[in-house]
């Protein structure tokens, strides 16, 4: 992991939000969780699309807090500042409330994060590690905690640490046999929310 440049500013956060309310209001922010590749951030980007809503990527939101990419915190700073991190941006972003909230595959397991959205209506994208490293394949640059080692076992053991978070989430989704559109469409239908492709 050396060799990473360290630079970067922390400033003010850049929220970057899309689309239009058509469907009406949530009420709440529907927060997707689970392993890397289960398909968060495609899948909050249809659905947030699809009903309406604004949609964040919460890692995208990170790296515009921290003026580097995921991989470069890591590597500079350690996982430990990573979550700090995430649970600043978290609490930043807490105001919005009828939005499609995308995060981090260990977000579950950051306590002050979670507490941004104590209301958050959250959905485990549920994958199997075997299928996750199947979707990563070979790209495991831009994933810090699967750079340079084979994906499977990590992903394995990742889903045993984080299960017991993941488990607590209100709806979950099997991800493994569906595509983005389709696993839309049935968190629409699982929290009653009009959809259209």
């Amino acid at each position: 992991m050396g060799g990473v440049p360290c630079s970067g500013k922390l400033g003010r956060i850049r929220r970057r939000v899309t689309g239009e309310r058509v469907s009406g209001p949530t009420g709440s922010p529907i927060v997707l969780v689970g392993l890397m590749a289960a398909g968060k951030t495609t899948v909050g980007r249809i659905l947030a699309a699809g009903c309406g809503l604004p949609f964040i990527d919460l890692d995208h939101e990170i790296e515009l807090e921290s003026g580097m990419s995921a991989t470069e915190l890591f590597a500079c700073k350690g996982e430990s500042a990573f979550r700090d991190l995430e649970a600043s941006v978290s609490l930043d972003l807490a105001p919005r409330s009828d939005v499609v909230v995308a995060v981090g595959g260990g977000w579950m397991d950051n306590s002050t994060a979670r507490q941004a959205w104590p209301e958050a209506r959250i959905v485990w994208l549920a994958v199997s590690p075997a299928v996750a490293a199947l979707r990563i394949g070979s790209q495991t640059a831009s994933r810090p905690l699967l750079e340079g080692v084979d994906a499977q076992p990590v992903l394995e053991r990742l889903l045993a640490l984080r299960l017991p978070a993941y488990a607590e989430a209100a709806y979950t989704v099997d991800t493994d046999l569906l595509g983005a559109e389709k696993t839309a469409a049935e968190i629409a239908r699982l929290l009653g929310l009009r959809f259209s492709s």
